[in-house]
């Protein structure tokens, strides 16, 4: 009887002549019948090949292609061998049978939840805008019977008819700054917000009143207004540093003041 050892040289031989094309054509039919019925030997057998073909050709092994064939071919050998030793695992079983699934699973599960934190999260900051956003209050005297439509802007801006509103501040932009400002913040109540044109129009506020006395506390008024729309855009952060600023700030007028503290206070219980 042939011993376990002498058999394995014995097949490891016949593997590299029929790789090579040295068995008779008698040798290579029963062989390759062999071969159609152990898995085993069809992998020992495409080893065989690749470690003839590094020897054939050195120049293929710069790739590192047929090495990492040869490596993950003998890693998978050992892990099954490794899984059958120890009676094998279900759990394991499953994983090395369906990596595939069970990753596309994980992965489903993590955009899941990404994707309930983001609308969660939108969500807050929506709410916080339309919580905190507040009209500057007005200052105007609503007796001059000289500009109707300035009258009937006012009055529907102090009953909150944003719309008509900007509609009547609108025709006074080029009067005087003020009535830009209250067009502008007008806007801030009407859905959906334009973003960008409301940026663009405090900037331009912001340079007017930085170069007027009479209106250079308004900028504290447009700093609020600018951190409520990094709320509405949904940049919590950002929208928190700037609310932590004015918070800080030492001089504001008593009616922004105390937005801004009810804001602040608000903010500290959101921990994101």
């Amino acid at each position: 009887m042939k011993s376990k050892r002498g058999h394995s040289q014995e097949q490891e031989d016949t593997v590299l002549k029929y790789v090579k094309g040295n068995l008779t054509h008698q040798e290579r039919e029963a062989f390759e019948a062999t071969l159609q019925s152990s898995p085993k030997l069809q992998q020992e057998v495409r080893f065989i090949k690749n470690l003839v073909g590094i020897v054939a050709e050195p120049e293929i092994a710069k790739s590192g292609k047929i090495l990492l064939d040869l490596r993950q071919e003998k890693l998978q050998d050992i892990r099954q061998q490794q899984i059958a030793k120890k009676g094998g695992n279900s759990t394991m079983n499953y994983i090395k049978k369906k990596p595939i699934l069970l990753f596309l699973s994980l992965l489903a599960i993590i955009l899941t939840f990404l994707v309930v934190n983001n609308i969660i999260f939108l969500a807050d900051c929506n709410s916080l805008y339309h919580k905190h956003l507040k009209s500057y209050p007005s200052i105007f005297n609503t007796s001059d019977a000289t500009r109707p439509k300035l009258t009937e802007a006012i009055d529907a801006y102090t009953a909150g008819n944003f719309q008509e509103a900007i509609i009547g501040f609108d025709t006074y932009l080029d009067k005087d700054p003020i009535f830009r400002f209250y067009a502008t913040i007008s806007s801030l109540f009407v859905d959906p917000v334009n973003l960008a044109q409301t940026r663009a129009e405090f900037a331009v506020l912001r340079t007017l009143f930085e170069d007027d006395d009479a209106y250079r506390h308004l900028i504290e008024w447009i700093d609020y207004y600018e951190a409520l729309l990094e709320f509405k855009e949904g940049d919590f952060k950002t929208g928190r540093s700037k609310i932590w600023i004015l918070h800080d700030s030492d001089e504001m007028d008593a009616d922004l003041k105390e937005i801004i503290d009810n804001f602040n206070w608000n903010l500290s219980r959101y921990m994101m």
